[in-house]
């Protein structure tokens, strides 16, 4: 797929069972017509046992032009001389802005000169929050943010607001990312993705 080059970020989930399942974040070595070769995290060797000929995964694949989920099948394990999976005549794309926001609720704190404002979510993205709260937040302040997500770990850095407006007798906000950790960035984009798989399984059952 053209789509797909090489260093593209790619996340694996692997289920073992109703309440095991690990995920990597992988790299593209090379992609072929029908699949594509990968590197292994050198801090996650101890999984590697698990991911074994014939296991079947989920894959998502950060391109240019956007997310790109499928199916697949491991072909050679990490322990060969290259951890091969298998790439299907189909993908699905999911997302095809960089930093889409998706509708979320999730617990938000804002730290700004020893002042905390403790909020929610109206909807989140890889590139900054939009947020409902009683204080009208000025444009271009900068605030330290604590974002809880679902599995209750943090994410943490700086943001500037972007844009303040009244919606129904309350502020609402926007904060940029202006600092913030790729590991944590890659965590929300995840977490857009999920909730985009989310809805739409729902869209198809309802079709």
């Amino acid at each position: 797929m053209q789509d797909f080059k090489k260093a593209q970020k790619v996340i694996l989930s692997l289920t073992i069972s109703s309440i095991r399942s690990y995920e990597v974040i992988s790299a593209i070595k090379r992609v072929d017509q029908d699949r594509i070769s990968l590197t292994f995290p050198d801090d996650k060797k101890d999984l590697m046992k698990f991911f074994r000929e014939g296991k079947e995964l989920n894959v998502v694949v950060y391109t240019d032009s956007g997310l790109f989920v499928f199916d697949s099948v491991i072909i050679d394990s990490p322990f060969n001389a290259d951890f091969v999976i298998e790439l299907p005549d189909e993908t699905t794309k999911i997302q095809h802005r960089a930093y889409e926001r998706i509708p979320i609720n999730l617990n938000l704190k804002l730290i700004r000169n020893k002042k905390l404002v403790k909020t929610a979510t109206i909807n989140i993205g890889g590139g900054g929050i939009r947020f409902r709260v009683n204080d009208f937040f000025e444009s271009g302040h900068i605030w330290n943010f604590i974002l809880t997500l679902p599995d209750d770990k943090h994410v943490v850095g700086y943001g500037e607001i972007v844009y303040s407006l009244k919606d129904n007798e309350q502020n609402v906000s926007i904060i940029k990312f202006i600092d913030i950790s790729e590991n944590d960035r890659s965590r929300i984009i995840k977490l857009t993705y999920d909730e985009e798989i989310k809805s739409k399984k729902m869209r198809d059952v309802s079709n």
